[in-house]
């Protein structure tokens, strides 16, 4: 009937037997929804996916996935993507007949070509399913019944569940709003529907204990092909979603969801743990901290060692699991994951190195001797922008010396956590010594107080808002505990005169756009000079034209993910820091404030789908702005014009935050006299990117107190005993 249809589909039947899917659309599907629910959730999983688009053109769905931040060219230019060139006009008139025996034969077609041998009760015969995207009723109406993934458009009904019999795994999506389809579709389900598939593999707008049970009951027929969280391709042993506590892994009796920040979608529900097992692990820490301070200098950096030696080995799954639940970028979380090694790298080294002091006395029958000592249990309370590097810089230090800890990690991004927590058992750690509570955004404030409160604990080591460390803070003072806090920071960028202004641009680019700007140490507040402002700004917007690609973290080519949700882009009258969170004002909020006020927008300034901003570079920027006045924690440059030393100065001292700043000059004076005259804690000269596991990082002013990595970074958890031996003889 349709001879070129059958040519295209008996000349490429290879393409649906090595495929992990097959995704067939309809006239109706909207191409964005496709792409978004769809083929970029599997795309993303590393899955290999033959794609009929019948209604549009490759270009035509290329563009959306574009604008969706998934490049769908170069998926097929890696063979990742099998798209059917052909079948627009022939598919596309099957479709829109009521009924045909070509639509029959096509996937009468699909069938034989999915199916790599016989055996119905094998469910290892079944190749790749079908997920077909049109009306479940028209499918079934022609008694096809295929090993396919289906789309229930509110086809529960009786009759339709009656002929869906067989080795098949089944998609259902009852829709929300129409309450008696879906209560109809979860009793069928329920009855026994479940029971004649493999599994009910995404169900939406079902109620949560249906889709429970459904999963539940069908995982284990499950084709091995299948068995993979397709959103999350990592190894099973590291995709934890318990708690940690006592060397075991604790359900709670709840879980919340973590999101993939660039297409909200869910990758995986945890353990919502509450103030009991916080509790637990509190005094599951203080139990085993009497054992662990035991240990000896040698063995403890052995252990540490080894976990150093795992977590470089599990390298690319670590990383995966950064970019899934924080967004950034896949080149720097395989970066986050070398520099957070690093750390327990660097502190089992320095486990043997904490040496005490002897001091000459004054009288002949004493010794005067400074012993250090473990100060005990540490709360430690992470942020999200790097999961995994801010706990092994805080935990590094404290397990070499003989501390134990609670972690808590952000709601954001708890996967990075639980995993290192699942590579200290494998390293030899013992029960007790570290502990991980995740929590969901509604328990935090509670958890945050029993770990900062409970007289058992002794230390808190904070990386966050300056807000939120100043509660910690209150809490801490009731029990005059230890703390160490890196909060924020609103860091300047000087560029004089004097500068070489292409390095300039350079570090301009490095210190601002990592992780789309969402570090405490990025550049905020840009200072360029008169006499080469001009040139700077050119060659600043050029970079940003040639060197940032926003989209998916998991794209090999994207150098710009999305912030971490929506609320940090989107457009808010009044921008406020987010007390939980490490982040500070909403983006777009800001560039809607300087503009209003006169700024120029010169590059990006838009709000892009879901979480995504464009980098923005604005000129003609004033000192009253919103932008300088509170921390961005995005991809924002805004350049202020100055004239002389001294102004610049006085601009970049104008903030009671004190974290990092920058500046390029290539006038050995003024480098001695500006860097010295800077009020921050981290100087980066000629040099945008500073941090380093062998220097000590940390603020002055409100940007917080103590410091971390370096040789410095174990004192915050040593305390100093003086011991006076008297009664000695001369």
């Amino acid at each position: 009937m349709f001879p070129e249809l059958n040519s295209i589909l008996n000349s490429t039947p290879d393409s649906f037997k090595s495929s992990d899917f097959i995704l067939v659309s309809d006239r109706q599907a909207d191409a964005s929804f496709l792409i978004h629910h769809y083929l970029s959730f599997y795309l993303r999983a590393g899955c290999k996916v033959c794609f009929l688009g019948l209604v549009q053109s490759f270009s035509h769905y290329s563009a959306v996935g574009q604008r969706l931040g998934v490049s769908l060219t170069q998926a097929r230019e890696k063979g990742q993507l099998v798209f059917l060139e052909g079948l627009k006009d022939s598919i596309g008139a099957l479709l829109q007949e009521e009924s045909s025996a070509g639509l029959k034969g096509l996937f009468r077609f699909v069938e034989s070509s999915v199916r790599q041998n016989g055996g119905r009760d094998d469910a290892e015969s079944w190749g790749p399913p079908v997920l077909l995207i049109d009306d479940l009723s028209v499918l079934l109406s022609l008694g096809v019944t295929v090993g396919a993934i289906l789309d229930f458009t509110l086809y529960c009904q009786a009759t339709v569940c009656s002929e869906l019999q067989g080795n098949m795994v089944i998609l259902v999506r009852c829709e929300e709003e129409d309450a008696d389809d879906d209560e109809e579709g979860s009793n069928l389900l329920q009855k026994g529907l479940v029971h004649q598939c493999n599994l009910a593999l995404h169900v939406e707008g079902l109620p949560t204990g249906y889709c429970r049970d459904i999963h539940g009951q069908v995982f284990s027929g499950l084709p091995s092909m299948l068995q993979r969280p397709y959103s999350l391709d990592v190894s099973a042993q590291l995709l934890r979603t318990e708690g940690f506590i006592d060397g075991r892994w604790v359900s709670a009796a709840s879980t919340f969801p973590v999101l993939d920040p660039a297409t909200g979608e869910e990758i995986a529900k945890v353990s919502d743990c509450g103030t009991k097992e916080a509790q637990d692990a509190v005094n599951a820490a203080y139990k085993a901290f009497h054992l662990w301070k035991s240990h000896t200098a040698k063995e403890r950096s052995i252990l540490l060692r080894k976990w150093f030696d795992l977590i470089i080995q599990n390298r690319d799954d670590l990383a995966k699991l950064i970019t899934a639940e924080c967004g950034k970028p896949m080149k720097e979380s395989i970066g986050e994951m070398t520099y957070s090694a690093s750390f327990l790298e660097w502190f089992s080294e320095e486990a043997r190195r904490v040496y005490g002091d002897i001091v000459a006395p004054s009288a002949k029958d004493r010794k005067i001797l400074l012993l250090k000592q473990p100060v005990g249990v540490a709360s430690i309370i992470t942020p999200w922008n790097f999961p995994s590097a801010m706990i092994t810089r805080k935990v590094g230090a404290a397990l070499a010396v003989g501390c134990t800890v609670v972690v808590k990690p952000a709601e954001d991004t708890p996967l990075s956590a639980l995993a290192l927590a699942e590579l200290s058992v494998q390293a030899g750690i013992p029960p007790g010594v570290f502990n991980v509570v995740p929590c969901s955004r509604e328990k935090t404030p509670a958890v945050g107080e029993l770990l900062c409160t409970d007289p058992l604990v002794a230390k808190i080591s904070f990386t966050g808002s300056t807000a939120t460390g100043k509660i910690l803070l209150r809490h801490a003072a009731g029990t005059v505990k230890k703390v160490s806090m890196e909060l924020g920071g609103h860091a300047p960028f000087i560029v004089f005169d004097s500068a070489d202004v292409d390095k300039a641009v350079a570090g301009s680019m490095a210190s601002k756009f990592r992780n789309s700007g969402q570090t405490c140490v990025c550049s905020n507040r840009f200072l360029v000079q008169s006499g080469i402002h001009d040139a700077f700004m050119e060659k600043l917007a050029k970079a940003m034209d040639a060197e940032l690609k926003v989209g998916h973290g998991s794209e090999p080519t994207t150098t710009q993910g999305p912030l971490i949700n929506a609320r940090a882009a989107e457009k808010v009258p009044h921008v406020t820091v987010n007390k939980h969170t490490h982040q500070g004002c909403q983006v777009e909020g800001q560039v809607t404030d300087a503009v209003a006020q006169g700024a120029v927008i010169v590059r990006g300034g838009k709000r892009l789908e879901g979480s995504f901003m464009q980098p923005t570079l604005l000129s003609n920027v004033t000192t009253d702005m919103l932008c300088m006045r509170e921390e961005t924690f995005g991809p924002l440059i805004p350049v202020v014009k100055f004239n002389t030393e001294q102004e610049a100065l006085a601009i970049a001292n104008a903030s009671p935050v004190g974290l990092a700043g920058y500046f390029f000059s290539r006038d050995i004076s003024q480098i001695w006299r500006v860097a010295e005259q800077m009020e921050v804690g981290m100087v980066g000269v000629n040099e945008g990117l500073i941090s380093a596991t062998e220097a000590s990082f940390g603020g002055v002013k409100q940007s917080g107190l103590g410091r971390e990595g370096s040789k410095y970074g174990i004192d915050e958890y040593l305390e100093i005993k003086y011991m006076c031996l008297g009664g000695l003889s001369s």
